[in-house]
């Protein structure tokens, strides 16, 4: 009975010396922090400095399974942090963030490879694009009362250009063996200002409206289970006011080609051999802007998207390793998941609240719909620290290991 109470008691002890899922690093910090990432489900980068571009439509249509997707991510920001002890932690923060798609429905990339064969048939196909470019401002809070912590956050956001997301539709034709392409399709970006205030001067004060700015919080805790697991669950951006653009373009995109003479004249052939009508096709406007932007009396609502996230973090032999996941579901239009498992080295503690001299990260996950195999470097000299991370991306699994896309991150921290 004796021992088993000595146990417990050890526990209890163990227990109140737990760590956490981010702790900090200096009592006083200011940093800045930019990560970008833009990716294709199929072309590698050394693919793109090559003479010629070969299109394998057949070989696409194999091993493509939802088409051909082009994303981008860009997050770029600075802070200030207070920490006194684990009771009282304040922060300051602002940037920007971006994010975007545009995916060929798989539907074209099957016609492509396989409808040419004989006989006439026709298909519906398409194409979806969305995106949202915002600044954001904001404070946020964070206190710990023996093993949990509460988090919480409110923020303002201005949003700069957002696509909804639009899906647009083509007619493809297979006819007598030959095929053509015919799309029209409408899309509609809403935007701070309108396209001719490119040609004057911005007014910076209509810009920074705050009638124009949204707001929203975001709400977090996390607990330490045993000094070896850190759990956490988190509910980002719950929106409170939405933000307003009060300007709207609409993109008129117009498509008709004979596939046959698209692709000659993408690979460099046949130039000589056109046609007058052909080259007067050539010549055409396929994507129309308008020369001035539509001002709306009723303005277009944005929110940003909700996250509700849980997280963990096991250290099974001591600070110095770690084993680290993460589970985002995105309420956005479209509805997707990110979810994240790493690993991390510690080495050379630098203090009680100093980390570690080095930190090396090696993560795998689906981000910002995008699959993303991350390496990442953190020189901690207490001081100064250096961030820095490499990843290659992809939206389809296999390509983000073959360098399909590029991202890169670079952290400076200043502090004591």
């Amino acid at each position: 009975m004796k021992r088993l109470f000595c146990l417990v008691a050890l526990l209890c002890g163990l227990v109140t010396l737990h760590a956490e899922l981010n702790p900090p690093h200096r009592y006083f910090e200011i940093g800045v922090q930019v990560d970008a990432a833009v990716s294709n489900s199929w072309f590698s980068i050394p693919d793109f400095f090559q003479e010629t571009l070969v299109v394998d439509f057949t070989k696409m249509s194999q091993q493509l399974h939802n088409g051909l997707g082009v994303n981008f991510n860009v997050d770029a920001g600075a802070h200030m942090n207070i920490n006194v002890g684990s009771i009282f932690r304040i922060g300051f923060f602002g940037g920007m963030n971006g994010t975007g798609q545009f995916n060929l429905s798989q539907s074209i990339i099957d016609f492509l490879a396989k409808g040419n064969a004989d006989g006439d048939h026709s298909i519906e196909a398409g194409a979806s694009v969305d995106s949202l470019l915002y600044a954001e401002a904001g404070v946020s809070f964070q206190s710990f009362i023996k093993q949990l912590g509460i988090y919480f956050s409110p923020a303002v956001f201005l949003p700069a250009v957002y696509v909804p997301h639009t899906e647009m539709t083509a007619q493809v034709t297979s006819l007598n063996g030959g095929s053509k392409m015919e799309a029209n399709a409408d899309a509609s970006v809403y935007s701070i200002i309108g396209m001719e205030q490119f040609q004057s001067a911005i007014d910076v004060n209509s810009i920074l409206d705050i009638n124009n700015m949204g707001f929203d919080i975001s709400l977090g805790a996390e607990y330490a289970l045993f000094p070896f697991l850190d759990i956490g669950a988190s509910v980002t951006n719950i929106p409170i006011v939405p933000g307003k653009l009060r300007y709207q373009t609409t993109v008129t995109a117009s498509f008709e080609y004979d596939t046959n003479s698209l692709f000659d004249s993408m690979l460099g052939k046949g130039s000589e051999d056109k046609t007058e009508e052909n080259s007067e096709k050539s010549d055409e406007e396929f994507i129309t802007f308008p020369e001035k932007s539509e001002y709306l009396e009723t303005p277009k609502a944005v929110r940003r998207p909700t996250l509700i996230s849980l997280a963990a973090s096991y250290r099974p032999f001591g600070e110095w390793f770690n084993v680290r996941g993460g589970l985002d579901f995105v309420i956005n239009s479209p509805f997707y998941v990110n979810f994240n498992l790493g690993a991390g080295f510690h080495l050379l503690k630098m203090s009680k609240l100093g980390g570690h001299l080095f930190n090396f990260t090696l993560d795998t996950g689906y981000r910002q719909r995008m699959w993303t195999q991350r390496l990442g470097l953190v020189l901690n000299l207490r001081a100064f620290e250096l961030d820095l991370a490499v990843s290659s991306c992809s939206g389809n699994f296999l390509k983000s290991f073959m360098g399909a896309g590029l991202g890169v991150g670079v952290g400076v921290r200043l502090g004591f």
